[in-house]
């Protein structure tokens, strides 16, 4: 069995790599969570620039319908901010 101060040396060890593990793993998730935010804006940004006007017709009217032209391009443009909470009773 080690001495107690040896124990205690241990634990302290223990404790600053626990720390410095922590610290790196919170650095990693940040550098981690700007890329992604880059990536998104980035890809954002593209399809703005990729929205065009629609050819008009010899009256001035576009071809295009309103729901077409403002549907949703991906899954993530129908997904909301706000939370919703169903509760189901169970008898």
């Amino acid at each position: 069995m080690l001495p107690l101060q040896d124990q205690r040396e241990t634990i302290a060890e223990t404790q600053r790599i626990t720390d410095e593990v922590r610290r790196d793993a919170l650095r990693a998730a940040a550098a981690d969570s700007t890329v992604a935010n880059a990536v998104l804006l980035d890809a954002s940004m593209q399809e703005n620039s990729q929205i065009k006007e629609a050819p008009k017709t010899d009256d001035g009217s576009n071809d295009v319908l309103w729901v077409n032209k403002f549907a949703p391009k991906h899954y993530t443009h129908l997904l909301s901010d706000e939370v919703n909470y169903f509760f189901v009773d169970v008898l």
